[in-house]
């Protein structure tokens, strides 16, 4: 009797509609591999819609370099392709044009003008999976920082937020970045950027007397510092990735599909508390990616969709012995 109803509830299309039945595996973590040179990988997102200012700024767009955690941030009055291209020229005409640039698979970046405007500079788009925000990790967690730090000072300004952008910048840039032990300014420019603690030091100290250097040997030394940094911080970021997937990989499972199987697929439904947590069952087309799926969906408006593991479970036939 107890197999027999432990078959059932297996079985059930409702129970497992409701995420019971077959449990969902983690897929063994994959980590981005780490990048060792400045400005060669970079990740984007937008943050919004925030309260709106005396200027008419909603949004913010926020630009993470992934090798020296250097963080831009851009307020715009609308986060569309127009506003997103202008800031980026303003960033690559100061810094150079990135090898590749990570986004998610908002209406913005994959429209044909955002693609478009990479694609002739020469840049590799690359998106990240499905409901899966977190392939998007450092840009995720400046992003909480840096709203944080707004909340902080918004009252201070009248509401008028983006007026200390700036300087909220000049904060995290100056600050030691728990992954490579270093500040974002010195990863980039090799030297600490002089600050409000600078000066303080400097009423209370004499400076010593500048010693005189020949340009030279001021880009030499600028060059071992930034190259020692970096050396410095890829060890580190390395021994961290291989951490996190020590201790991510403990709940996870590798499961693989193939081509004609059944799966439920888990989608987000904003505002609708009464759906499904999971709809389906949809069939397997292809696999594109270590853990990444194409599923047919002929009743969604969208016909194919790129899933990762972690949002679909197999669908379990009604009847069946269960797994």
């Amino acid at each position: 009797m107890s197999r027999d109803i432990k078959r059932y509830y297996a079985s059930c299309p409702i129970c497992q509609r409701l995420g019971k039945g077959v449990k969902v595996f983690k897929a063994p973590l994959k980590p981005l591999p780490v990048i060792s040179q400045p400005f060669q990988f970079v990740a984007a997102d937008f943050v919004g819609p925030l309260p709106k200012t005396s200027s008419g700024k909603h949004y913010l767009l926020t630009v993470m370099r992934q090798a020296t955690k250097y963080a831009e941030a851009y307020s715009l009055e609308q986060a569309d392709s127009t506003h997103a291209i202008e800031s980026l020229k303003d960033m690559f005409s100061r810094h150079g044009l990135p090898t590749k640039f990570l986004t998610d698979r908002g209406s913005v970046f994959l429209s044909e003008v955002f693609e478009g405007f990479l694609s002739e500079l020469g840049v590799q788009h690359l998106t990240t999976s499905p409901y899966r925000p977190e392939c998007n990790g450092t840009c995720e967690w400046f992003i909480g920082t840096f709203k944080t730090m707004i909340k902080a000072v918004t009252d201070q300004v009248g509401g008028q937020w983006d007026q200390v952008i700036p300087w909220l910048l000049f904060a995290h840039w100056s600050a030691p970045h728990r992954s490579t032990g270093y500040t974002p300014f010195f990863m980039l420019y090799g030297r600490e950027p002089r600050g409000p603690l600078h000066l303080l030091f400097e009423h209370w100290v004499e400076s010593p007397p500048s010693t005189e250097r020949s340009i030279p040997d001021h880009i030499h030394e600028t060059c071992s510092r930034i190259h020692d940094a970096l050396k410095a911080a890829s060890i580190s970021l390395t021994d961290q990735a291989v951490e996190r997937k020590l201790n991510y990989d403990k709940k996870a499972k590798a499961v693989s599909f193939t081509a004609g199987d059944p799966v439920l697929v888990h989608l987000l439904h904003a505002g609708r508390p009464m759906v499904t947590s999971y709809q389906g069952p949809y069939l397997i087309r292809e696999k594109v990616g270590s853990h990444t799926y194409v599923v047919d969906m002929p009743d969604k408006r969208i016909k194919k969709n790129g899933s990762p593991m972690s949002t679909r479970k197999p669908c379990q036939p009604t009847g069946s012995k269960g797994p």
